[in-house]
């Protein structure tokens, strides 16, 4: 395939996805250092303890950097006028940024927070039309009812939020997953002339690039529930719309089974945060309760570095993707039991040589 095929005739989406890129990039670029300045003035840093793997204190607000690209060129660059339920995409995103900063500042509880990341989805659904009211086969269901489409959404759209909330443990992981994830799909949307989700996944991705810049371990500040709760947002967006077009276009790689394709773009996150979900309900804990059982805290006792955790979460991530898309010519609940046993069975092993090395260290 001419790869000047691709590019020519969309000349003007190119270069709009360009600008929205690059642009966004600059602005968080700018703005990081003056907000690791002024938290460090008035003491708004992340105090180290027992779960957390850093030893001084750190500014903890670098959402507000990556927010500010993304909000300002987003507004600029997507033409909200071709696409009214847009707005309501940047409503969403300012209400989960304000309950995120408040959370970094004040401290929610996790009622307080669940119900502002519920009053954050209430215009995607209610407004913006972000409804899964199709499973594409997955479960052997199609068509969903309204009720039940409705409730679907609020769930799918509360656990994005979630998961990359608290995948947020290890320098450069949620930045790092983020942008491989917004990437792919901005991807996708550019090839289906797609071109306001485009740009919005060109916004966040040029945001999160320039942010893992200071991120990178040794961190110089990390996102905060700011930074992370409108990750999980904006891919919430893009992976429900991905959904609702994905069968209607024609694209350069076929997507037959788009439910699962979706779960394995996001497969680290989400896996990851319903299985400790799950470990705690067993165990008759609050599910919100915190521990020190997600993957990258097993890594981390194994001995992986915090870059090392990044890059081979990154990586597995994109192996999940390279395997869903192998076999997409398969039953998409099949596809979905493999992944999930596959999951469930890195994520055994990892747990085993985690409680080994932790033994011997004790021993």
């Amino acid at each position: 395939m001419d790869v000047t095929s691709l590019f020519y005739p969309h000349l003007n989406l190119t270069l709009n996805i360009l600008l929205a890129f690059f642009v966004s990039f600059g602005i968080t670029f700018i703005a990081i250092p003056q907000i690791i300045k002024v938290a460090k003035e008035k003491l708004l840093l992340d105090q180290p303890d027992i779960r957390k793997h850093h030893v001084t204190p750190m500014p903890s607000i670098g959402g507000l950097g990556f927010f500010a690209g993304f909000a300002i060129v987003g507004m600029f660059t997507v033409d909200l006028k071709l696409i009214n339920d847009l707005q309501f995409v940047f409503d969403a995103a300012f209400i989960i940024f304000f309950v995120g900063l408040l959370d970094d500042i004040l401290g929610l509880s996790p009622i307080k927070k669940l119900f502002g990341q519920v009053m954050a989805a209430l215009p995607l659904v209610y407004k913006g039309g972000y409804v899964i009211n199709n499973l594409h086969g997955f479960l052997g269901i199609g068509q969903i009812d309204d009720f039940w489409a409705i409730g679907l959404s609020f769930l799918t759209i509360l656990m994005f939020m979630n998961a990359f909330n608290l995948i947020d443990g290890v320098d450069g992981l949620a930045g790092g997953l983020g942008l491989m994830s917004t990437s792919i799909l901005g991807t996708w949307f550019f090839l289906n002339n797609e071109s306001e989700y485009a740009a919005i996944a060109a916004c966040l991705s040029g945001s999160l690039l320039a942010f893992l810049i200071f991120n990178f371990h040794p961190a110089k500040i990390f996102m905060g529930d700011t930074g992370s709760l409108i990750i999980g947002t904006i891919s919430a967006v893009l992976g429900i719309h991905f959904l609702q077009v994905a069968e209607s276009k024609s694209s350069t790689f076929e997507i037959a089974n788009p439910a699962t394709f979706i779960f394995s773009i996001f497969f680290v996150p989400l896996f990851d945060t319903i299985r400790v979900f799950a470990v705690r309900i067993v165990k008759g804990r609050s599910p919100f309760s915190a521990d020190r059982r997600h993957i990258h805290h097993l890594l981390l006792i194994i001995g992986f570095s915090p870059n090392s955790i990044t890059y081979l979460l990154v990586v597995v991530n994109l192996l999940f993707i390279g395997l869903t898309y192998s076999l997409r010519s398969l039953d998409s609940t099949l596809v979905f039991v493999i992944l999930f046993s596959l999951g469930i069975s890195l994520t055994a092993w990892v747990n085993l040589v985690a409680r080994n090395h932790y033994k011997n260290r004790f021993a």
